[in-house]
């Protein structure tokens, strides 16, 4: 068995490189986190001015970010499956977008309860 019969060729204009992807994911993890922030930002009213809720907010986002890193690796699982590598990066962005959001705005809303830390006392 080659390594053409497990992983699809690259389609023309589809650069596969470790390098091409790294780059992609960093450029979408600054939209992501400028996402992030605003949401985070504009749920938290009051709770801006306590400095416990700062150090929340700063290990959430570590842990945001911790995540996506999942994007490059479910992207090359996609691409293996047969997706096209632009489609499978923009259905997984879009994806773990979505749930960063809705998972923001639940903790810092408190409809979830916040994880062990400076806020969960």
């Amino acid at each position: 068995m080659t390594a053409e019969t497990v992983v699809p060729a690259a389609r023309a204009g589809d650069d596969a490189s470790a390098h091409a992807v790294f780059v992609a994911w960093e450029r979408l993890r600054l939209a992501y986190n400028g996402l992030l922030v605003v949401i985070a930002l504009a749920l938290s009213g009051r709770a801006l001015g306590h400095p416990s809720y700062w150090g929340h907010l700063v290990l959430m986002g570590i842990a945001a970010n911790i995540n996506f890193c999942a994007g490059p690796v479910a992207e090359g699982y996609l691409t293996v499956l047969g997706v096209p590598r632009r489609h499978g990066r923009w259905i997984v962005f879009a994806l773990g977008c979505a749930l960063a959001v809705a998972l923001t705005a639940l903790v810092v809303t408190g409809r979830l309860p916040a994880p062990p830390g400076p806020m969960g006392d």
